[in-house]
């Protein structure tokens, strides 16, 4: 559920609060949408981290928890990455973060979908 509500809170709040040119936290929107981006990192740790745990003490899906961890590992490479690079590769690092997430998400509905028998 908590990974439900991060990619529902990125989808709409992004829409209704994306970053103007500047960048900067000057207007409401771009307030609003670091409030967002806050959320949604905390939000997909928690997730990551419980998808971990979960999938760790089943014997069945232990391969999910390392996906998991790996996910989360990449999550905070990119992380370090932004406070290391320089600013004009801020980008190059916050996509490695946004896209471990959406290719996690890729992986677990591809996993779901085969499981369900592809119904």
């Amino acid at each position: 559920m908590i990974f439900f509500i991060m990619h529902f809170l990125s989808f709409t709040g992004y829409a209704l609060f994306p970053l103007s040119e500047a960048g900067s936290p000057e207007s409401f929107r771009d307030i609003m949408h670091l409030a967002v981006t806050s959320a949604v990192i905390f939000l997909t740790i928690i997730s990551l981290t419980l998808f971990s745990i979960a999938a760790f003490r089943s014997e069945k899906i232990t391969w999910l928890g390392i996906v998991s961890a790996g996910t989360l590992a990449v999550l905070v490479l990119g992380a370090l990455l932004i406070q290391l690079l320089p600013a004009s590769l801020f980008g190059l690092a916050e996509r490695i973060t946004v896209y471990s997430v959406v290719l996690y998400t890729g992986m677990l509905s591809l996993w779901m979908f085969a499981d369900s028998g592809g119904k």
